[in-house]
């Protein structure tokens, strides 16, 4: 087993694993972050605050409601996940030719950025199919009763099919920072208490003690979601109007420009708190990653 498949399996099986634990609170996420976008006032305070929306969805769908387009997601972190650990550790290879192989700081975070560059772009359409459907709220009548497949059809027929790419722009500085800080941080941390506490360089899972790699990935998760999370809102909304004959918002700047004037600041952080549990689950992802790899590093 190649080291490109390696990160490819472990990657995916890490990223199916921590989302569909977290689905719940994704679903939370978005409904606060895009109750704006709902079409009448009192829908829009219906779903004020994670505590709200969650009585709000077991009291007319279902608690398995709480995981409506967990589909999509499982595919996206599945394949994004994939392809960020794949992609990172190519990069990572090719930095230490460009840094020099003592810069670990550059190689890390160049490395991170590039290949979550290159994820977000592959799957892009289905995070907008995922974002959509979380917003189809209630039982009767939903607007996607076929999930995917009317959000796919309905966008496509309404605006072309560079709908599905909707907030593109947003969204590739979004990830890309994201995905810096995030993975970026997480490697270059991992090196360099490995470095100073003088073990080896070969992989290997249990090198590092448990509280040390949690403690890690718990903080590089909070940074990422606190420094990306304004680019986040302005992406979600962008998607939102993917099959509206009359769009809302012209651009990202013109979207960016709105919230800031009717909603002030706080419109950029609304459901930032769940974020920050659901945040957890990004330290997941990347402690269900070394776990999977070094199963299957030794399997080889």
């Amino acid at each position: 087993m190649n080291d490109s498949i390696v990160e490819v399996a472990a990657g995916a099986a890490s990223g199916a694993l921590s989302k569909t634990i977290m689905a719940p609170l994704d679903r939370l996420k978005l409904v606060v972050q895009l109750r704006s976008e709902l079409s009448s006032k009192d829908a829009r305070e219906a779903y004020k605050g994670p505590w709200r929306s969650l009585q709000k969805i077991f009291k007319e769908e279902s608690f398995l409601a709480l995981w409506r387009g967990n589909t999509p997601t499982v595919l996206i972190q599945a394949g994004t996940s994939g392809m960020n650990f794949c992609f990172m550790d190519l990069f990572k290879k090719a930095a230490v030719d460009v840094f020099g192989e003592e810069q670990r700081f550059a190689q890390s975070f160049a490395s991170a950025a590039l290949g979550g560059a290159t994820a977000i772009t592959v799957f892009y359409p289905l995070g907008l199919m995922r974002t959509k459907l979380a917003l189809d709220m209630g039982n009767d009548p939903r607007e996607y009763p076929r999930g995917m497949r009317d959000v796919a059809s309905k966008s496509v027929q309404s605006n072309g099919i560079t709908s599905l790419f909707q907030g593109y722009g947003v969204a590739l500085v979004s990830v890309t920072v994201y995905r810096m800080i995030h993975l970026g941080g997480y490697d270059y941390a991992k090196s360099e208490l490995q470095r100073r506490q003088s073990f080896s360089s070969e992989y290997n899972f249990k090198q590092l003690p448990l509280w040390q790699r949690v403690a890690v990935a718990q903080l590089v998760s909070v940074a990422a979601t606190t420094f990306h999370y304004p680019f986040d809102s302005v992406r979600r909304r962008l998607m939102m109007q993917s099959d509206a004959s009359k769009k809302r918002y012209a651009n990202a700047l013109d979207c960016t420009q709105q919230i800031f004037r009717n909603e002030g600041i706080r419109g950029f952080y609304q459901g930032l708190g769940t974020s920050y549990i659901r945040s957890v689950g990004a330290a997941l992802l990347l402690l269900s990653y070394d776990f999977f790899k070094s199963i299957l590093i030794s399997q080889r």
